[in-house]
């Protein structure tokens, strides 16, 4: 599953998607300009390409990190340079950058040391962008993505008999981790990113952590037309779920 949506390197792939305090080497997927090169097309455009990805990808991090780990007053800065880009990336549709920025959370969520409040001041409903544990303002961070930018600009796939795509594998992902309580807000905003057009301006990291406490679905969802995980794709990764699954 993991190899499947990143773009191969299985045993490299698991291991780069846990939980790090440290900024990562390179980009945690493969791009299509170096599937470019990778087949021989290697010209200067295709190399540009590929090291402006990797050092937008090593910087995305950077802030991710800040924004998760940090206690500063100021990791709101942090939480615009990610929206910022994401918003970029959606007007461009880049989807390389959107799955890219949504697996980098998603590694930080991964066997998070904070992932189990110790006390009741660490519920995650109450926590602040400086009061939170790591793994609270990770998943504050997915929050705000999710309700800013999709993690890929191409519509639903619903035929079931098609591979699994990078939006079936967030929407599982939300299914296999998220408490149940969250869950449908995050479904909702999903949906809502999806099918919305683009924000004309970046929205306050602040506002969109506090407004996200009462997401409501904006648009009737059609099972037969975009429902995200089909049937299939459902029962094929929860069905076989191990606890040595990631993503």
């Amino acid at each position: 599953f993991v190899s499947k949506i990143m773009g191969g390197k299985d045993s490299l792939m698991v291991s780069m998607m846990s939980w790090t305090k440290k900024p990562i080497p390179t980009s945690l997927t493969i791009s299509e300009a170096e599937n470019d090169i990778q087949r021989g097309n290697i010209t200067p455009e295709v190399k540009a390409k590929v090291k402006e990805f990797k050092k937008e990808a090593k910087d995305n991090f950077k802030s991710v990190l800040k924004y998760t780990e940090s206690k500063s007053a100021n990791v709101h800065d942090a939480a615009r340079d990610i929206l910022t880009r994401g918003l970029n990336a959606r007007r461009n549709s880049d989807n390389d950058m959107l799955r890219e920025m949504y697996l980098q959370v998603l590694k930080q969520l991964n066997g998070n040391e904070t992932h189990a409040p110790r006390t009741s001041a660490e519920d995650p409903r109450k926590a602040t962008s400086t009061t939170g544990t790591s793994y609270q303002n990770g998943l504050a961070l997915l929050a705000m993505m999710i309700s800013t930018f999709p993690g890929s600009t191409k519509p639903y796939e619903t035929d079931e008999k098609k591979p699994a795509t990078f939006d079936d594998a967030l929407v599982v992902w939300v299914l296999r981790n998220v408490p149940p309580k969250d869950r449908k807000k995050y479904i909702h905003a999903l949906h809502n990113c999806k099918y919305s057009s683009v924000p004309a301006k970046v929205p306050d990291p602040a506002d969109l952590r506090n407004q996200f406490s009462v997401m409501k679905g904006k648009f009737e969802i059609d099972p037969q037309r975009d429902s995200g995980p089909s049937t299939e794709s459902l029962h094929l990764y929860l069905s076989t779920r191990r606890e040595s699954d990631t993503v």
